[in-house]
């Protein structure tokens, strides 16, 4: 089954703290691409868990539970 994916990162101006990274965005946006919903609230460390501060680049990269998760559903 496909479905259409539409990943729109805009350019907000804004600096400081408020910066959110579009790399870190851009990884969990990926995983719903690949039919990745959001972990449980345990999994906070996880790229698809629902929520990230600003600045965070820890979720660059799918992580042990994100590729557990894919290999499920394919």
């Amino acid at each position: 089954m496909l479905y259409l994916i539409q990943i729109i990162l805009g350019d907000a101006n804004v600096s400081g703290n408020s910066v959110m990274d579009y790399q870190n965005i851009a990884t969990h946006e990926f995983g719903h691409s690949l039919g990745l919903g959001h972990p449980e609230n345990t999994c906070t460390e996880e790229t698809m868990y629902a929520y990230a501060s600003n600045g965070e680049t820890k979720k660059r990269t799918l992580e042990a539970g994100d590729i557990t998760g894919v290999n499920k559903l394919y």
